[in-house]
């Protein structure tokens, strides 16, 4: 008898292997790469202390600069005699100069998102800023008792304190096992203690240096004021900055920075002028 041959199941077409759907998964992100909306204060202890050095480095430096500047010009005697010249006792220039670059603050204010102007415009203002440290307290000045002086000196000491403390000290967070960095408050404690402490051991031992006791009270009042402002924005920007962004959150706490500085000279002016 004839064998009848079984029918056969119809074959699925063929597809070529390139041309099949690939199931997608979830992109996991990598190890060290940082999301779009992170911010520094959600991120890893290396990323929040790099960013905490770089921004708070730069600030310590712009003082340094405005305060070397202004020391080296008051007390240096060759160019001592040329900020005399420049701006005798009782002028009106030094008040002009405070003027400029009080009004070029809104100038650093449009350029502080363009690098590297924001910074290099910041350095020039830093620099004039020293310049004015220097003509506005030549003897018989309108700001007695080298105020300013006390003010930026103290304040460029308590930064360096809490540059160090912020980025150099850490715990061991007990919940969850994790690295962390002292938090803005306890640093700016143990600054505000230390900036204290050797501003004290200065007014000892500087002899003729203040014309008064109290101006000396005066700038420390200003310089701590200062002090747990720079503490208290350098906080802020850690938790809406991201780590690409940090130049343009330096030069966003500088520029602010400066508007409490002229506050703090007009402070100056009511309480030291005249050397009463």
């Amino acid at each position: 008898p004839m064998m009848m041959a079984t029918p056969m199941a119809p074959m699925a077409p063929m597809v070529p292997t390139h041309m099949q759907p690939m199931q997608l998964q979830p992109m996991q992100p990598m190890q060290g790469v940082v999301l779009a909306q992170a911010f520094v204060v959600d991120l890893g202890f290396e990323i929040q202390r790099g960013f905490r050095r770089k921004m708070l480095s730069i600030l310590l430096m712009q003082l340094c600069l405005s305060l070397f500047v202004g020391l080296v010009l008051r007390f240096a005697i060759p160019l001592e005699s040329f900020i005399l010249v420049l701006f005798p006792a009782g002028s009106a220039f030094p008040i002009i100069l405070g003027a400029i670059c009080l009004g070029s603050l809104p100038v650093l204010s449009c350029v502080r998102e363009n690098h590297p102007w924001n910074f290099v415009c910041t350095t020039i203002w830093s620099f004039v800023w020293g310049v004015f440290l220097a003509a506005s307290q030549v003897p018989d000045g309108f700001i007695g008792s080298n105020t300013l002086f006390t003010v930026f000196g103290a304040t460029t000491i308590g930064v360096a304190a809490l540059l160090v403390c912020s980025t150099s000290f850490s715990y061991t967070d007990r919940s969850t096992g994790e690295r962390r960095l002292w938090s803005f408050n306890t640093c700016g404690w143990v600054g505000f203690l230390l900036m204290l402490l050797v501003s004290i051991i200065i007014f000892t031992q500087v002899d003729g240096y203040f014309e008064h006791g109290g101006h000396f009270i005066g700038g420390m009042i200003m310089a701590s004021i200062l002090f747990a402002w720079v503490t208290y924005d350098a906080n802020k920007l850690c938790k809406t900055m991201q780590p690409d962004d940090y130049m343009k959150g330096v030069i966003y706490f500088y520029t602010d920075f400066l508007y409490v500085c002229c506050c703090c000279l007009l402070l100056g002016c009511l309480g030291g002028g005249g050397g009463g």
